[in-house]
């Protein structure tokens, strides 16, 4: 599987600020066919009371994440390692990356700024 790079990331946050909102129809449609249970993730949490503002935040992140993971699967096969797919994201996957996330929030609550600072640094770091 490819890896996303902070290159890859900048490249997609800078592809998807500069598309039109036909272009980011289509890129939604695709991220609906590529990546279901997430787009579901992202549609549902207006039943749960964000509010389209909310949702917007949420759903540009998501579309800056499926450009990244194109953008690391043609650098990939560019690379001369072959085509790399990104497999389907499945809830349990999405289950275990939020009960982590939850727990690194958790960890850190109560901390002074200075730690806290550091420990995001250090979860950053640390994370391939």
């Amino acid at each position: 599987m490819a890896t996303i790079t902070h290159r890859h990331l900048a490249d997609a946050v800078l592809r998807v600020e500069g598309i039109s909102f036909e272009d980011r129809d289509r890129l939604a449609d695709e991220v609906y066919s590529r990546q279901l249970n997430l787009f579901a993730s992202v549609i549902v949490l207006h039943r749960y009371g964000a509010a389209h503002v909310q949702m917007d935040v949420v759903l540009n992140m998501l579309l800056v994440f499926h450009e990244a993971m194109r953008i690391s699967s043609s650098s990939s096969s560019n690379a001369g390692s072959g085509a790399s797919q990104w497999p389907v994201i499945s809830e349990d996957v999405q289950e275990r990356c939020l009960t982590r996330i939850s727990a690194r929030v958790r960890f850190i609550d109560g901390l002074s700024p200075q730690l806290q600072q550091q420990a995001i640094t250090d979860a950053i770091a640390d994370h391939p």
